[in-house]
C-alpha cells in the first residue's frame, strides 16, 4: 500500500470514528426546541421573554417569546469576553472584565442604553441581583455587594471574604457563596451592607457553581459532580445526594424541585428528587460542544454553549424523545 493510500485509509477511519461519536450523543428525556448562534456562550439569564447571553464578544439580547425561533435583538459590547449577566425586569447587569459592572436599560431591547458603571478590583465572574443589591463573585477577593437602587450610580457597599469566589445565589436572607477551595459559605445578608458569616459546607472539593430555590440547594463541585441539599433549615442544609459528573460540573440551576447541571463537554443533565428524597436523572442532552451554564424557566431549559451559543431545550416523554429535534 502506498503512503497516499495509507493516509486515505486513516482519514476514512477518522471520519467513521467521528461520525460514530456524533451519532452516539446521549439525548434522553430532553429535546432541542431552538437555538441562536450568537457567540461562544458562557452565561445565560432569562426574564420576560428576553434571554441575555454572555459570550466572547459581549452580551447578546435575544428575544425568546417563540423559543423555536430565538432572535438576536442587540449586543451589549464589553471590553473582552463577558462572563456574567443578570436580568431584572427591563434592566440588564453585565460584567465587563475591564469596565466592571454595567447597568443597562433594556426597556427598548433593540437599543440598549447604559445607565451606570461600577468599577472594582479583581475579576468578577458571576452575579445575582436581589432587593436593590447586586452580589458579585470576585474570583480573586471574595464576594462584593453593590447598591444598584440608583442605576446611574451603582456603588460597592460591602465585601465578604478574602478567598477567590466562583459563584453566588440568594434565597431569602441568605447568600450561598461558592468560595472555590474554601467550599460553600452560608452568609446572612438580611442587612446587605453588613454580610455575616453563618457556616461553611464541605471544603473537600472546589465549589465552582451554586444555586438555590424552593427548598433545594445544589452545588457544582467540578469533576466531583453536584451535591444536592435540603434547605428546610436554610442555615443547616441536609444532604440529599450526589450527582456524578460525566465530565465537569460547571454550574447548576434549581427550579420546581428539579436540578439542571451544566456538565461541560457532557452537555446538560436534568435531575429530580423522588418520593424517597433520592436524586434521580430524568434527562440528558449532549450538544456536541461545551455547556458552560444553564437556566430553567417555565419548563424550558436554556444553555450557554461554547459551540452553539444559546440552546433551548424542553423535557419530553419517551414517545416524544424518539422524534427528531427541531432544527
Amino acid at each position: 500500500m502506498t503512503r497516499r493510500a495509507s493516509w486515505l485509509v486513516l482519514l476514512l477511519i477518522g471520519v467513521l470514528v467521528l461520525s460514530g461519536c456524533l451519532l452516539s450523543r446521549e439525548r434522553v428525556g430532553l429535546q432541542r426546541v431552538g437555538r441562536a448562534r450568537v457567540g461562544v456562550g458562557y452565561r445565560v439569564h432569562v426574564a420576560d421573554d428576553v434571554a441575555l447571553l454572555a459570550h466572547n464578544d459581549g452580551a447578546s439580547v435575544v428575544e425568546v417569546s417563540d423559543p423555536s425561533n430565538p432572535v438576536e435583538l442587540a449586543v451589549i459590547d464589553t471590553s473582552e469576553a463577558c462572563f456574567g449577566v443578570f436580568l431584572a425586569e427591563s434592566t440588564a447587569y453585565v460584567l465587563d472584565p475591564w469596565n466592571g459592572l454595567l447597568v443597562v436599560d433594556l426597556s427598548r431591547p433593540t437599543r440598549p442604553e447604559r445607565l451606570g458603571t461600577c468599577h472594582g478590583s479583581g475579576f468578577w465572574c458571576d452575579l445575582v441581583v436581589s432587593g436593590g443589591y447586586a452580589y458579585l463573585a470576585n474570583r480573586e477577593e471574595g464576594l462584593d455587594v453593590i447598591d444598584v437602587r440608583n442605576p446611574q450610580a451603582p456603588c460597592i457597599v460591602a465585601s465578604y471574604g478574602t478567598e477567590g469566589c466562583e459563584g453566588v445565589t440568594i434565597l431569602g436572607d441568605f447568600a450561598y457563596v461558592a468560595m472555590g477551595v474554601g467550599g460553600v459559605h452560608i452568609v446572612d445578608v438580611s442587612d446587605p451592607e453588613s454580610p455575616r458569616f453563618v457556616r461553611t459546607l464541605s471544603r473537600s472539593r472546589p465549589a465552582v457553581g451554586v444555586h438555590a430555590a424552593g427548598s433545594l440547594l445544589a452545588v457544582a463541585w467540578h469533576a466531583s459532580g453536584v451535591v444536592v441539599y435540603d434547605l428546610v433549615d436554610p442555615t443547616s442544609p441536609r444532604y440529599l445526594g450526589t450527582i456524578v459528573s460525566n465530565h465537569e460540573a460547571l454550574d447548576v440551576w434549581v427550579a420546581d424541585g428539579a436540578v439542571a447541571v451544566a456538565d461541560n463537554m457532557a452537555g446538560v443533565g436534568l435531575f429530580r428528587s423522588d418520593a424517597d428524597r433520592r436524586v434521580i436523572r430524568t434527562g440528558r442532552y449532549e450538544t456536541g460542544g461545551a455547556t458552560h451554564d444553564v437556566f430553567v424557566e417555565d419548563d424550558l431549559i436554556y444553555l450557554a454553549d461554547g459551540a452553539r451559543g444559546l440552546v433551548i431545550l424542553r423535557p419530553v416523554s419517551e414517545d416524544e424523545n424518539d422524534s427528531p429535534p427541531a432544527s
